[in-house]
């Protein structure tokens, strides 16, 4: 701890007076990997931070200036008009690193640095699986849409000051000669998760983040269903932006999930999500399983691990390794609603097991998970920045 804040010290001195730009048009204002992790550690560094993104008002939240554009409604006029109304916001900031977070706004990085400008883009999934993915992409677009991406990325990370990633299989995959890290999308472990009393504890299993057809909506809502069979209540809550694109018609409806046995709470602020947490005895992933999937690891599995709560997830590569190895959790057929359901209902029913799996997840995050270790990462990454530019 003591070479932490000595450590933190050397970068203070070094960032002052330094500004940083965050930029996105595809994320909300208080994401939890832009603003809660990245934005408030340079905060702390000693950076002035300010954070571009499609918002209802400009504010200053916690000394980060939020610098509002306009939201727009569909994903076409996102792509074509919000990345040139966060590029012109950016750009009257006169920073001195611009740190993107969507692919969209590859363009932007790239007039930016026309301008001369430092810029860092910062990769948050494998965009090539993530495209083909896309429920809203025509079947016969996808792999064309695919393939663009990818080699989008690939010159991207080449010509831009520095790129980030979260996980080592993309450092390696880019091999970028620029300055390049990987940062795990690790939880802040705090004082403040302490979870609640047991007799103010809700017997429910929470899904938090964001859900839609590949990451298992219909599953869950089908799950739900099951499990709220002779229950007076649902036992499914839901916390996080919702996209129902390519659903079934029964389910597009938020209003009518409570017959499904699912309570929807809405995207709310990263505090309120802890205090879900807090309260609910069971956390959910119920991912499909595809080529994106398979090779992803959701913050929401470290979320439920630091609050201390067992984890039933799709039995998926990286995500399987992770339950197995710490044992804080159950693995079911991705895609199978009856063995999810089962599974929840047994944890549910035994707190026993729940207390022992979820101390097991929490110890585990706290050793070897928490985003204080990647922080580090993070201001050096932000030293070679300079040092090279």
């Amino acid at each position: 701890m003591e070479d932490e804040i000595e450590l933190r010290m050397v970068y203070r001195g070094s960032a002052q007076r330094r500004s940083v730009c965050m930029m996105t048009s595809a994320h909300p204002p208080y994401d939890v990997r832009i603003f809660e992790k990245e934005s408030k550690s340079l905060l702390r560094a000693g950076y002035q931070v300010s954070f571009v993104v499609p918002h209802a008002r400009n504010e200053c939240v916690e000394g980060i200036q939020i610098l509002a554009v306009h939201r727009r409604r569909t994903r076409v006029a996102r792509m074509m008009l919000t990345t040139i109304d966060v590029l012109r916001r950016a750009i009257r900031e006169r920073a001195d690193v611009y740190h993107f977070h969507d692919p969209e706004l590859v363009p932007s990085g790239w007039v930016l640095r026309m301008l001369g400008k430092t810029v860092i883009y910062d990769i948050h999934e494998y965009n090539f699986e993530s495209a083909m993915s896309k429920p809203w992409l025509p079947y016969s677009a996808r792999w064309l849409v695919a393939t663009l991406m990818y080699w989008l990325d690939m010159v991207a990370a080449k010509t831009f000051d520095g790129v980030v990633v979260v996980t080592r299989e993309m450092e390696q995959m880019f091999g970028t000669s620029k300055p390049i890290v990987t940062l795990y999308n690790y939880p802040v472990m705090t004082d403040e998760g302490v979870r609640v009393k047991e007799d103010q504890n809700e017997t429910m299993a929470i899904c938090i983040g964001g859900l839609w057809k590949e990451h298992g909506l219909e599953v869950l809502l089908e799950a739900g269903a099951q499990l709220a069979a002779g229950a007076s209540r649902p036992l499914i809550r839901v916390v996080g932006a919702l996209d129902l694109t390519g659903v079934r018609e029964e389910y597009a409806s938020v209003e009518s999930w409570e017959r499904y046995g699912v309570e929807y709470c809405g995207v709310v602020k990263h505090s309120a999500v802890r205090e879900h947490l807090n309260r609910c005895s069971v956390g959910i992933i119920p991912w499909l399983d595809t080529a994106e999937n398979r090779r992803g690891v959701p913050t929401k599995l470290f979320e439920y691990m630091a609050a201390g709560i067992p984890v039933v997830a799709s039995q998926l590569a990286a995500i399987g390794e992770i339950i197995r190895r710490h044992r804080c959790g159950v693995l079911v057929p991705p895609g199978d609603p009856c063995a999810l359901s089962r599974a929840i209902a047994e944890l549910l029913s035994n707190r026993g097991l729940c207390a022992q799996m979820g101390e097991r997840g929490r110890r585990a995050v706290r050793t070897e998970y928490s985003w204080q270790q990647e922080e580090q990462k993070l201001l050096r990454f932000y030293e070679r920045i300079f040092q090279s530019t």
